[in-house]
């Protein structure tokens, strides 16, 4: 019974020493399935004598990480989206469309999408784009963190269409205090 108390303990003893370089043995591996401790345990027959000495060794590899580093002038861009914040302010809904389109064609920034979305839950889009009946700009990240912040500029993402970095920035227009709506901009970077 001793003997059996011995070889019990010593199996977790080598449990316990094996985890972490196998982790680190399968974290490492590129194209290895990832193994649990369970995986390991129940596929493998450990035996140990109660004197086996084990020496883990612990390899660390370290791969650049690469950043996402924005080349856009953000001033130079918040200036231009207030200055579009202007228009839209003094405008009505039926001269928004014209506005956004205008800055397109005017703009040196390489815009993949423009658009404002007013508190009625109006949406313009310039190049003009095809939206389901039920989309609430006022319900999405960019509308909630431009109102909740002033300034809305999350980190780079890759555009699914063109394969290319993009920038986005969104800021609320405030008109007499409150607040009208978003204007927004996507730019490739």
């Amino acid at each position: 019974m001793n003997q059996l108390k011995v070889k019990k303990i010593a199996s977790v003893l080598v449990i316990l020493l094996l985890f972490p370089i196998v982790m680190i043995g399968c974290n490492d591996a590129p194209n290895a399935e990832q193994a649990t401790l369970l995986d390991i345990v129940s596929t493998s027959e450990i035996t140990a004598e109660p004197t086996t000495e084990i020496t883990p060794t612990l390899e660390v590899t370290t791969e650049p990480v690469t950043l996402a580093i924005s080349k856009i002038d953000l001033k130079a861009l918040e200036k231009d989206i207030d200055q579009l914040s202007i228009a839209i302010s003094n405008a009505g809904d039926n001269e928004i469309q014209s506005i956004l389109d205008t800055f397109m064609t005017e703009t040196s920034w390489e815009v993949s999408v423009l658009y404002y979305g007013n508190q009625k839950n109006g949406f313009w889009t310039s190049p003009m784009m095809e939206l389901p009946s039920d989309y609430k700009f006022t319900e999405r990240p960019p509308y909630l963190n431009a109102v909740d912040t002033g300034l809305y500029i999350p980190e780079l993402y890759s555009s699914a269409f063109e394969n290319k970095m993009i920038q986005t920035m969104c800021k609320p227009i405030i008109v007499d205090g409150n607040i009208i709506g978003v204007v927004g901009i996507d730019v490739f970077n």
